[in-house]
């Protein structure tokens, strides 16, 4: 429709032209000229009317607020991309800065987690805990269903990049149609309260809106690796930060086995697990006050003084204290003191029981496996390694080495 409108325009704008030429050579009269110029201008200004109509009737958002006197061209030129009416976020990197489409600069908050079962819901529901936050959770998800293939590191920054801009496409879009809900994976009003039928509510002009309007764009991640983080830190388009989350991996791997996520492979998932360790302090040494590494079991513990080095991060204040939303959260998630069955994948715990009840129910097999895969990785961390069975059921033995 717009590219039809500007041919309109530009058809018009030379035919008219055309008329203005020829009549000025056939007359002095000035006042037919001026006429002339005057009729054009009006015909400009009813195409440039119809054009933002036919853009606000397509969702797209308006281009109030942009540099005076930048023209159509211009913004094509610098990252404007229409591919069957689709508007990217692109267009919201001015000064070489990525904004909002109110003109804030965009925060970018990844919550990595070396594997599944650990912990990362929980501290990605802590994360997205605020104000004017799009939380998308687990969306290289995409990647591996769309196309059929592992996580690279190719597939997985290059989506990522397609959600920090809000490039969402057709193929987008049905994915989070076959999801149980869009909610799972697009966390945000315009998919929850304000959805009231999935056709209307998932579309893209829809999710580019509510993306490009959220100065704070959190995503939950497992299968990318802390290496990979530098293609965004080095970014100076967004601010990025990063908190890397890791568990101990007998309580993580046997859990993914458990509840059959994933077969138990120490052998695959232990030497992911120690490169995201020895990748997380030198990117929090190259990017200071930028990156944060915390345990699964320190939050347990001590989720309050975790928290509030996590907000630190975040909010670049070396002195802050939690938000309140923050801290509400805690006390209903992490204190949990009810006698029902806790949900597999829920986010209600008694953290300080729950960060090692592992110890109870492992296999001998399980543990002797993931210790000798795991053992660079258990011995960076500062766990102990039980060496047998009944070690590990025996909570006199402490789980963290001295």
């Amino acid at each position: 429709m717009l590219g039809f409108l500007r041919r309109q325009q530009l058809l018009v704008a030379v035919a008219a032209a055309l008329v203005l030429v020829c009549l000025f050579a056939q007359s002095n009269r000035e006042q037919d000229v001026q006429d002339l110029k005057k009729m054009l201008e009006n015909i400009n200004k009813r195409l440039e009317n119809m054009k933002l109509e036919a853009r606000a009737n397509a969702g797209f958002p308006s281009d109030e607020g942009e540099d005076e006197g930048r023209e159509d061209e211009g913004r094509e030129e610098e990252g404007e991309k229409e591919e069957g009416g689709i508007v990217s976020g692109d267009e919201d990197v001015v000064n070489g800065r990525l904004l909002t489409s109110k003109g804030v600069p965009v925060k970018i908050v990844i919550m990595l987690g070396s594997t599944a079962r650990s912990g990362t819901s929980l501290l990605g529901e802590l994360l997205s805990q605020q104000k004017n936050a799009l939380y998308l959770f687990e969306p290289e998800l995409f990647v591996r269903q769309h196309s059929g293939q592992k996580v690279t590191q190719e597939l997985g920054m290059k989506h990522m990049k397609d959600m920090i801009y809000c490039r969402f496409d057709e193929t987008f879009i049905t994915f989070l149609h076959r999801r149980s809900s869009p909610f799972n994976i697009f966390r945000h009003p315009v998919t929850k309260t304000n959805c009231r039928n999935w056709d209307s509510c998932l579309t893209i002009p829809k999710l580019t809106e509510a993306c490009r309007a959220e100065p704070t764009r959190i995503m939950k991640v497992i299968r990318l690796r802390m290496a990979w983080m530098r293609e965004l830190l080095d970014d100076p388009k967004y601010d990025v930060r990063v908190v890397h989350l890791v568990r101990d991996p007998r309580g993580s791997l046997y859990s993914m086995a458990k509840l059959h996520l994933h077969k138990l492979m120490p052998e695959y998932h232990c030497p992911l697990i120690y490169d995201d360790l020895v990748s997380a302090p030198k990117l929090m040494a190259e990017y200071p006050g930028r990156v944060i590494s915390v345990t699964y079991e320190q939050f347990c513990l001590d989720p309050v003084d975790t928290a509030t080095r996590v907000w630190r991060i975040l909010s670049g204040d070396e002195r802050a204290s939690l938000p309140v939303m923050w801290s509400e959260y805690i006390a209903k998630h992490v204190h949990r003191t009810s006698t029902k069955r806790i949900a597999a994948y829920g986010t209600f715990r008694n953290s300080a029981e729950q960060y090692q009840s592992w110890r109870d129910n492992i296999t001998e097999d399980a543990l002797t496996k993931i210790e000798e895969h795991c053992q660079p990785s258990l011995e960076l961390l500062g766990y102990n390694i039980f060496g047998d069975i009944k070690n590990a059921r025996n909570l006199s033995v402490p789980l963290f080495a001295e």
